[in-house]
């Protein structure tokens, strides 16, 4: 159970250019009581480029010109939870990543991070998203993206 895509943004330089965003999620397995947290950072290049406010972005006037492609020094996606009690957070990084839309599918590139599974008793489960990224040849250093909270109850 996911929360929708938020936090839409661009991040360019002077000859590339896509969309991120991230989204929370609490995963559970019913038949074997398991629950976990999972983030999620997505790299998209819209077609049309229309995106709802809020959050919003738009896109950069000269796409046309600047190659749909996005490259990283390193992204790091952080994720917090709190799973009938039990508070934790973790941190997953990728280092030297390079993504351009494929001609072979139509899904975006996405980063997952994830916690381990636990068995969750009834309860409230919340989880939490935090994004960011070191975009090569762009000189800005860290982008962040603000934080994605998703909660689920079972009963």
């Amino acid at each position: 159970m996911c929360s929708a895509y938020t936090n839409f943004t661009i991040w360019q330089t002077s000859n590339e250019w896509a969309r991120v965003s991230e989204r929370t999620c609490v995963d559970w397995i019913n038949y074997g009581n398991q629950v976990r947290a999972r983030g999620e950072f997505r790299i998209d290049w819209p077609v049309d480029c229309s995106v709802s406010l809020p959050p919003g972005a738009s896109c950069p006037l000269s796409r046309l010109t600047k190659a749909k492609n996005l490259a990283l020094h390193e992204l790091q996606v952080s994720i917090g939870w709190n799973l009938a009690g039990r508070v934790s957070q973790g941190t997953c990084t990728w280092k030297k990543q390079y993504r351009a839309p494929s001609v072979l599918t139509t899904t975006a590139p996405t980063f997952n991070c994830q916690s381990n599974w636990y068995s969750h008793p009834r309860g409230t489960y919340t989880a939490w998203t935090s994004a960011m990224g070191d975009v090569m040849s762009d000189g800005d250093g860290w982008r962040t993206l603000p934080r994605d909270q998703h909660g689920v109850s079972f009963g």
